[in-house]
């Protein structure tokens, strides 16, 4: 049974010549790389970790229980989450909009925004990274169990494996908000970065169509040509014909 998921979530160890080595130099808020410098092979044991989430109940089948210890020992290789930081600096993250921008503004908001999402998308990759893994191990620890339950109908079989992997279900659902809220602000910095550019065309069209004017016409005076227009009709009466003034 272990040997179907060794494609997806690999060995726990790979003998002698296998080394994994953390990456420390991530320089994020709130995420950390776990860092695991000894050989790791199949009679290591893993030291426990209580972030990470573990079955429900005992006497479970050596095959079952060595599949989730290989989902574990993946959790162990994830970068680690501080929610609580993550969701602070998340919340700094936020660009404000301004009614009437002067071009200055514009350009400095434009700047806040592309960094605003640099720093977004060094928590996000690390953020998505626990998701999809995580995601992906309750499927296989949930579908698995239907090879042992003594349930006869689906809810049931279906209600006993989600009661027996509902650690792994409450720590996917943490990482999942976080997941759900990192892509709300992306969304939100890319509709503010389009009305910054937007705005910027618009006052371009502006600035060109003020300089057409002044080119074409310098000394038009649309103000006093439309009083003469005005005046000029008030002469003509309501027939057509001309009055005594234009005689």
């Amino acid at each position: 049974m272990g040997d179907d998921f060794d494609d997806i979530l690999g060995d726990i160890g790979g003998g002698d010549d296998d080394l994994l080595s953390g990456d420390d130099s991530f320089p994020v808020v709130g995420v950390s790389t776990p860092d695991i410098e000894s050989e790791l092979t199949p009679d290591t044991p893993v030291e426990k970790d209580d972030d990470i989430p573990t079955l429900v109940g005992q006497d479970y089948p050596v095959e079952y229980k060595t599949l989730a210890e290989r989902v574990q020992y993946q959790y162990r290789c994830l970068p680690k989450l501080n929610y609580p930081e993550i969701y602070e600096e998340l919340s700094d993250l936020a660009i404000k909009s301004h009614p009437s921008p002067t071009h200055q503004i514009i350009n400095d908001e434009i700047q806040k925004v592309q960094a605003a999402k640099e720093r977004l998308s060094e928590i996000y990759r690390n953020v998505e990274r626990n998701f999809f893994l995580k995601k992906r191990s309750i499927d296989i620890l949930e579908s698995a169990w239907a090879k042992y339950t003594s349930e006869k109908s689906a809810d049931k079989r279906k209600g006993d494996a989600v009661m027996r992997v509902s650690n792994f279900v409450t720590d996917f659902a943490l990482t999942e908000c976080c997941f759900r809220v990192c892509q709300h602000i992306i969304k939100n910095l890319d509709s503010c970065h389009e009305s910054l550019s937007r705005q910027i065309t618009v006052n371009q069209l502006l600035l060109k169509m003020n300089d057409h004017g002044r080119g074409v016409l310098p000394d038009y005076d649309y103000e006093d040509r439309k009083i003469e227009n005005e005046e000029s009709e008030e002469t003509v009466s309501n027939d057509g014909e001309l009055t005594d003034e234009h005689f």
